[in-house]
């Protein structure tokens, strides 16, 4: 089959030289010689052989190329696996990142809950802290108006004591009197004499009766005033029994409100605990969101190493492709050059073999047609002749256009190759445009992410600021509470002072009415 298949290749000159030359030596075997066709067949052979070669160097070649393209279509392909696995690599970081981001957003939505508590706890305390200012107000100001009762009924006490001592040297003064008049009344008795002392005693007697009414009506206002003193003795001791449970309730009140004090303090302390605490897992995240960034930044200079390597490999294949081909066409064209001027010298030989057959082809039948019957100039061998001549002289044209058809051939199958390579490439160009689109979009919410985070970050300064500026108010409160009860005692005690100034100033009244 390989001779068969190398016999189609022989140009059909060759062929019409050999079947000339056999139908030549078998119509007459003695007119020519041996060695023309020896020589004949040895150049035959020869270009034969030389055709055959030249078959064989196209077909290495077309072979040596189709490897080439096959390295480079392994090369796309390692390059596209490579591109594929980094593209899943990268979705997985990604996907990694909205889970560290989810996370992020459910830690800050349980902060801010804390935060909340936090408030409504502050809160309740704060309202509790303004009750209990409520209520100590008022206990203060009724503390203070026992204080002022105490102070007036220790004053009329005080007042009621002096009448009594008062009532107590009168009477004395009036068991003196008595004393004096039982005597006077003895030595009256014994003396009968002594009228006129008697009439002086009586005079006195009446002056001390007269006196003796008015003690007897002091003495009347005496217990009355001793009455009220104890009414309002007692009432001063039930009003003091009053204030004792008051005082001891406000005592209460205030060991609760210590109490409740010292609880808020400690869950200050909680809260403050919980904010350290809260610092350092902000810290912690910061770092890891610090550390994915880091990991983000690398991948994505990887990402764009990667992209650059693409981009250099797509633009040396494009330049290799170019150079591939144009040096494909300028060897072809070499070769076909070659063929040509090659065609051109067999065509000259050609016709110049023709020629001289045709001058021995004249001069052989000159001779042939004095002696030959007719039955040799057969119309039908000489049609038959006249169609392998015309076959022989149109074989070049049609060398020359099958030469064509196999140039057009290798050149489709050229451009095929390279539409094919254009695919592949604009196939990398479209899943590298949409690996950078990814990239890109991966950029653009990372960037929402690194924003949002920033966004909490802030809220978390801010609700730590606004602990912060609470407990500050929750001190200013507690000093404020401090600096007014330590005006409500200056107050006390001025209006206290003020409130003895004026008992002093009726007692020095009264003392000066009396």
């Amino acid at each position: 089959m390989a001779r068969f298949s190398r016999i189609a290749t022989i140009p059909y000159k060759t062929l019409y030289l050999v079947s000339v030359l056999i139908t030549m030596t078998r119509s007459n075997q003695a007119s020519v010689p041996m060695a023309d066709m020896l020589q004949m067949l040895q150049e035959t052979q020869k270009f034969l052989q030389s055709q055959i070669t030249n078959k064989d160097q196209e077909i290495a070649e077309l072979k040596k190329q189709l490897k080439n393209f096959e390295t480079v279509l392994t090369g796309t392909e390692g390059t596209l696996k490579t591109l594929q696995s980094q593209n899943a690599t990268l979705e997985e970081d990604y996907q990694n990142l909205i889970a560290d981001s989810e996370e992020m957003e459910n830690k800050i939505r349980q902060l801010e809950d804390v935060k909340f508590a936090l408030e409504e706890e502050v809160k309740q305390h704060l309202e509790d802290l303004a009750k209990v200012d409520e209520e100590d107000l008022i206990i203060k100001k009724r503390f203070d108006d026992f204080e002022t009762e105490k102070e007036v009924l220790k004053k009329e006490l005080s007042r009621a004591q002096e009448k009594s001592n008062a009532f107590e040297q009168w009477e004395a003064e009036r068991q003196t009197f008595k004393k004096e008049l039982d005597r006077l009344k003895t030595t009256i008795k014994a003396s009968d004499e002594l009228e006129y002392e008697n009439e002086i005693i009586k005079k006195e007697l009446d002056e001390l009766k007269i006196k003796l009414k008015a003690m007897n009506q002091l003495k009347n206002e005496n217990d009355a005033l001793k009455k009220k003193a104890i009414s309002v003795l007692t009432k001063a001791n039930d009003t003091a029994q009053d204030s004792k449970n008051d005082v001891s309730a406000y005592k209460d009140r205030v060991k609760e409100l210590k109490t409740v004090n010292a609880n808020l303090f400690t869950k200050v302390e909680e809260r403050d605990y919980k904010n350290h605490n809260l610092n350092k897992k902000i810290e912690s995240l910061k770092t890891s969101f610090d550390e994915t960034k880091d990991r983000h930044q690398k991948e994505m200079v990887k990402v764009s190493q990667l992209t650059q390597e693409n981009a250099n490999l797509k633009r040396s294949m494009e330049q290799g492709i170019s150079k591939n081909e144009v040096a494909a066409y300028r060897t072809r064209n070499k070769e076909l050059e070659k063929m040509n001027d090659e065609l051109l010298d067999k065509l000259k030989a050609q016709d110049k073999t023709i020629h001289d057959l045709n001058a021995r082809m004249n001069h052989l039948a000159s001779p042939m047609q004095a002696g030959r019957p007719r039955s040799v100039q057969d119309p039908r061998i000489v049609q038959r002749q006249v169609s392998s001549y015309n076959q022989f002289v149109t074989s070049p044209q049609v060398a020359q256009s099958s030469a064509e058809q196999k140039f057009n051939a290798m050149k489709a199958h050229y451009k095929q190759q390279i539409q094919v390579l254009q695919a592949t490439t604009h196939e990398q160009k479209t899943k590298i445009d949409n690996l950078s689109k990814t990239i890109n979009d991966m950029k653009a919410n990372f960037r929402n992410a690194t924003a949002v985070h920033q966004a909490q970050l802030d809220k978390v300064a801010q609700l730590t600021q606004e602990n912060v500026n609470l407990k500050q108010s929750l001190e200013v409160s507690a000093q404020l509470i401090v600096n007014q009860q330590s005006t409500r005692k200056r107050s006390a005690s001025r209006d206290s002072q003020e409130q003895v100034n004026q008992v002093k100033e009726a007692r020095m009244t009264c003392s000066n009415v009396q």
